[in-house]
C-alpha cells in the first residue's frame, strides 16, 4: 500500500517594532534584507547568522 506525500505550506509573519525597521532600513539594503528574512524561514532557531550579519554590518 503507497501512500501519497502530503505537501505542507508553511507561513510565517515577521512582526517588528517601529524602532526596528527604522534600523535596519538604515543598516541593509531592500535584498539584504530579503536575504535575512529567508534565512530566518529556513532555520528560525539558528541564532548564529543572526551574530555573523550584525558583525559584518557593524564593520561597514
Amino acid at each position: 500500500m503507497s501512500c501519497t506525500p502530503l505537501a505542507y505550506i508553511i507561513i510565517m509573519e515577521f512582526i517588528e517594532t517601529p524602532t526596528f525597521t527604522r534600523m535596519v532600513t538604515t543598516l541593509l539594503a531592500d535584498d539584504e534584507y530579503r536575504e535575512l528574512q529567508n534565512e530566518l524561514v529556513e532555520d528560525p532557531l539558528h541564532v548564529g547568522r543572526l551574530s555573523k550579519i550584525k558583525k559584518r554590518h557593524v564593520i561597514r
